[in-house]
């Protein structure tokens, strides 16, 4: 399928998922244990437990050093080498909870990315599952917390798509039903080395609190994009509200910019007007002056860049059937033809 895109437009974020914070535990299968507070441990590697509740692929597991945790030793013969433990009772409630999180520590010699995927019945890795990573270094400690995206907390029904951020924790893939969780799955994706790592016990901690949803902030929710590409429903400092205000703020930017132009001894391109003179190609372009590489732009001075880049010359939004998203629609103007272009569609 194709689709019509123009210029990109810019949704901030609404709704918020409230994590609270949990105490100390109520154990589940691999160990048994409860405690009067908020936490529910799913996984308890104190002391001794039952490694046949564990099904490894590639790997090695030992409890830790110190006795308290889970020593994983994993190999790179498989593509994703670790560990699979399954909910003792076919699947865990985690209803009340919002987020997954453990302790993880490197104790090997090589950096590594360790992933923590929670599933639903039926999990392909990309549906009816959730998956988060940290990397570490070698003696690094880090903390692996996976929020449980709920997919009935799409309050707009699928509406908003394509997008890679949303307003609301909405349903479809990173999502899952929380009081279904079926499996965890600790592991290394594609390595290309033996890793060595320690974790924690893996608990359900945090309040789930189901978001805010922006039909809230405006009823109805579409149109949600002003003219200016804004998010119409909320407001901020330096939100744009008219033509003229956009027009004041470039006669502002203008005079800014004439009352600083920058060091002298720099060319427009930012390289050294006053350092070697090398070849102007009218490109930026590499060189080597005595024994160190450089950039040189294109009128030839050496150049130092430090900052932001693969600032791309053109982005895009696709429209179609996004066409109730925007109060002031460009699509059919004339004057904004020259904008459009063809792509692939986007399902989310």
């Amino acid at each position: 399928m194709r689709e019509t895109r123009v210029r990109p437009v810019i949704l901030s974020r609404c709704g918020k998922v409230g994590l609270g914070v949990g105490l100390a535990l109520l154990s589940i299968g691999l160990a048994a244990a409860a405690a009067p507070a908020t936490d529910l441990v799913l996984a308890d590697f104190r002391g001794v437990f039952d490694s046949s509740k564990i099904a490894s692929t590639d790997a090695k597991i030992a409890p830790g050093r110190s006795g308290s945790g889970l020593r994983v030793a994993s190999g790179h013969q498989e593509p994703w080498p670790g560990f699979t433990v399954s909910a003792p009772a076919g699947h865990w409630d985690l209803a009340p909870y919002a987020q997954l999180a453990f302790r993880l520590k490197n104790i090997g010699t090589n950096p590594v990315t360790v992933f923590c995927r929670a599933d639903n019945a039926g999990a392909d890795g990309i549906t009816n599952c959730l998956t988060h990573s940290v990397a570490l270094r070698p003696g690094q400690e880090g903390l692996v917390q996976l929020p449980l995206r709920r997919a009935h907390d799409d309050t707009l029904g699928g509406k908003l798509f394509g997008m890679r951020g949303y307003p609301v924790a909405s349903g479809g893939p990173g999502t899952i039903d929380a009081s279904q969780v079926t499996q965890l799955i600790i592991f290394v994706s594609r390595p290309g080395d033996d890793h060595l790592f320690e974790l924690q016990d893996i608990r359900a901690t945090g309040t789930y609190t189901a978001p805010t949803a922006c039909v809230t902030d405006a009823e109805p929710f579409f149109p949600c994009i002003d003219t200016f590409g804004q998010y119409r429903h909320k407001d901020w400092p330096g939100k744009v509200k008219s033509i003229e205000d956009l027009r004041a703020r470039q006669l502002r930017e203008t005079a800014e910019l004439a009352s600083l132009p920058g060091p002298k001894d720099w060319d427009k391109y930012g390289g050294a007007a006053r350092g070697p003179q090398l070849k102007a190609t009218g490109f930026f372009r590499t060189a080597k002056v005595g024994a160190k590489w450089w950039l040189v732009d294109p009128e030839g001075h050496l150049f130092f860049s430090h900052g932001i880049d693969c600032v791309r010359a053109l982005d895009s939004t696709p429209v179609e059937q996004r066409e109730n998203w925007f109060a002031d629609f460009p699509g059919q103007e004339p004057g904004f033809a020259a904008f459009h272009t063809r792509g692939f569609a986007l399902k989310g």
